[in-house]
């Protein structure tokens, strides 16, 4: 997979072009630490260097990511509260591929070229996979049923704010899936990410629940695994597991543009 580096867009400029274009929220998960951007002093002179200065390398990741066909988009956190999230958000149309990587605890974005199909690919090295884990099966109690059901559905549109505290929900879980699986300790997931393609517009900044993604977890000293579809249990997960899971669910999306006519 061959890649082009754009340029490094600021996202104190970025927010000010979302909101000059009509978005209401920064394309998820990329996040500003500092203070928001309000339309107004600084907007003019973003959308002159926009149009004509040097933020005009920008346009085709900007227009492609206003009227993609498919969006994907990625976080990983972290069990060491001194690491920072990993942020990507990719985008595709039929000619033009883009993925944009926030660079970890700044507010800059390296934001990359690249051909369409590759964006599954790019996601999948951006969590930094380390190797498949070792065990068939495992289950972490402290996300069995999480991702699913009434859990799910009741949170709506939301978002992590931080590893232990969004994910500590205790929901009964499928004996069966236990019984079968090796457990393991919470404590031992090094790194859990959220990836999530989609074939229209966000409506909210954050996951939708409601909508089909993919959880990966990292574990201290095994390696690598993915959640089944019904997040009962995670399996191990080599670099081409993850890339042809994505691959899958960005091709539904696809179909599903297509069917409704929307692409």
């Amino acid at each position: 997979m061959s890649r082009r580096l754009v340029g490094t867009i600021d996202l104190a400029d970025l927010d000010a072009l979302c909101q000059l274009r009509g978005a209401e929220f920064l394309p998820y998960p990329l996040l500003r630490d500092g203070v928001p951007v309000e339309t107004g002093a600084g907007a003019p002179s973003v959308a002159a260097r926009f149009d004509g200065g040097e933020l005009q390398v920008f346009r085709d990741w900007i227009e492609t990511h206003e009227h993609a066909d498919v969006w994907v988009e990625c976080r990983v956190l972290y069990r060491d509260d001194d690491t920072p999230d990993t942020r990507l958000s990719a985008c595709r149309s039929a000619g033009l591929g883009f993925l944009a990587a926030q660079r970890p605890g700044q507010d800059l974005v390296d934001v990359f070229e690249l051909s369409p199909p590759d964006i599954a690919a790019a996601i999948a090295q951006g969590v930094r996979p380390s190797g498949p884990g070792s065990r068939p099966q495992v289950v972490i109690p402290k996300y069995v049923n999480y991702f699913r059901g009434s859990a799910a559905e009741s949170a709506g549109f939301d978002d992590f704010d931080d590893f232990d505290d969004d994910y500590e929900v205790t929901i009964r879980a499928d004996r069966p899936a236990v019984e079968q699986a090796t457990v393991v300790r919470d404590t031992d997931v090094l790194a859990l990410a959220t990836i999530q393609p989609h074939c229209e517009p966000a409506r909210a900044w954050g996951v939708d629940w409601a909508k089909d993604f993919l959880v990966w977890v990292q574990l201290d000293a095994d390696g690598d695994y993915i959640y089944d579809a019904e997040f009962q249990h995670a399996v191990p997960a080599t670099y081409e597991t993850l890339r042809s899971r994505i691959d899958r669910l960005v091709e539904a999306d696809l179909a599903e543009s297509r069917r409704r006519g929307t692409r």
